[in-house]
């Protein structure tokens, strides 16, 4: 669940935060019109390795039931219609993880970020003479 707070001071700034305590902060241009659409997401964790449970959340303004969208997250995976979708990554590497949104009116427009899957770091514990 994500709780919205919305900031005007000659553009509009976005403040989020998710039951978790995960906060996201963007600003749109001031030359926001009514039939724009801007997607934006937020993930559970920003270090992620290998087989992490990670949750992704779309945060697009403004939201319409009539928009479609969809998520695509660079390793072959493509979710439709999902508000939030829970991904692992099974190999090590960088992905683009993207946010399609198609407005009521036709409009296109994505998000995307970097995500960087590592292997999980070993921790060598010996014992000293």
């Amino acid at each position: 669940k994500q709780n919205l707070y919305f900031l005007c001071n000659k553009s509009i700034n976005v403040l989020t935060s998710d039951d978790d305590g995960y906060v996201s902060y963007w600003k749109l241009s001031p030359n926001f019109s009514k039939d724009d659409v801007i997607p934006h997401f937020v993930m559970s964790k920003d270090n992620v390795y290998i087989n992490d449970t990670i949750r992704f959340t779309q945060l697009i303004f403004p939201r319409n039931p009539n928009q479609t969208f969809y998520w695509s997250f660079g390793d072959g995976t493509i979710v439709y219609g999902k508000d939030e979708y829970i991904h692992k990554f099974s190999q090590e590497g960088i992905y683009s993880v993207t946010l399609n949104v198609i407005a009521e009116n036709g409009q296109k427009d994505t998000f995307s970020r970097t995500v960087v899957v590592q292997n999980k770091p070993t921790h060598l514990l010996w014992k000293s003479k």
